[in-house]
């Protein structure tokens, strides 16, 4: 039966929503789908997040919390193939002068001892150089959206994204309870190069439907919309894409964290550039547990 006599056949229903789709296998497909997927409707969303689960079940689990060496092939489990243009249309980054195909991405899996509120309170304080002490050299967040609605529905029920939205077009502030936007302009000390720029951060929560189980999960979509060089002009950061899946589980919070990043330095191996990306994913999951089981301590924001 073809989606039209399927439609029809359901009409007394509220809705005749597509089929989700099938979910992507492995790390490479899972985030990539999630990055161009973002504002897709709940169901999409669910197949992502399904796929990157597999994922953990079959490989991800095996390098969950570790760091590779700097030698040359130690990094492979952890890395990414380059973006597409497509894969980036979320991003509303149209035009770059910079080649995506040399820019390879890598992803870090860790579970943090978090319930799920406090690890959206943690991702959504404007303070994040105090969340993540020695992290930031400075952090200055604008919300652009109304972060008390986004606050409430984690507080409460989240509602869903059926329809999915499209961010060019639909006015998000009617969807600020599942969206959240905003800007962040930041300093920081990033594989050895100190540097002052701006990214744009997109937060989205809800209720899925993961592996077969409703659960509530947290995606971030990052992207860098200008280039920047530091002082003397040999350091630059090009771009940043990332994003990040955070997925309730017994016990905690699971977190996926992918990064793509246009790095140029005299002073930074491709190697070293890994390990120290990981190296940092792993310290911002290690960090939310620290505060989450007391083991330190954060002032009020």
């Amino acid at each position: 039966m073809n989606r039209l006599l399927l439609c029809g056949a359901l009409a007394l229903l509220p809705a005749c929503q597509a089929p989700a789709p099938d979910a992507p296998e492995g790390a490479e497909e899972g985030t990539r789908f999630l990055m161009s997927s973002f504002y897709a409707d709940d169901a999409t969303i669910g197949a992502g997040l399904t796929g990157l689960m597999n994922w953990y079940d079959d490989e991800g689990s095996a390098i969950e919390g570790d760091t590779p060496g700097i030698e040359e092939g130690e990094a492979q489990d952890w890395t990414l193939a380059p973006l597409t243009a497509d894969d980036l249309a979320p991003t509303q980054v149209s035009t770059t002068d910079r080649p995506l195909d040399s820019m390879p991405g890598f992803i870090g899996v860790g579970t943090v001892l978090c319930t799920f509120e406090e690890a959206e309170a943690l991702g959504g304080r404007a303070d994040q150089d105090v969340v993540y002490d020695g992290e930031w050299a400075h952090y200055a967040r604008t919300f652009e959206s109304a972060r008390a609605d986004y606050d409430a529905a984690t507080a409460g029920t989240i509602p869903g994204l059926p329809d999915g939205v499209d961010p060019l077009v639909d006015d998000l502030s009617a969807t600020a309870h599942s969206l959240m936007t905003t800007s962040n302009a930041l300093g920081t000390l990033e594989v050895g190069v100190a540097l002052d720029y701006t990214l744009n951060l997109h937060f989205r929560h809800g209720v899925f439907d993961i592996q077969g189980e409703e659960r509530r999960a947290t995606l971030i979509l990052t992207w860098q919309p200008d280039p920047t060089t530091g002082e003397g002009g040999n350091n630059s950061l090009h771009q940043t894409f990332a994003i990040d899946a955070l997925v309730e589980v017994d016990g905690g919070v699971r977190r996926f964290a992918a990064t793509w990043n246009d790095v140029e330095s005299a002073v930074s191996a491709p190697t070293v550039v890994a390990r120290l990306t990981i190296n940092r994913i792993n310290d911002f999951a290690e960090r939310m547990t620290e505060i989450c089981t007391g083991a330190a301590e954060l002032p009020a924001e």
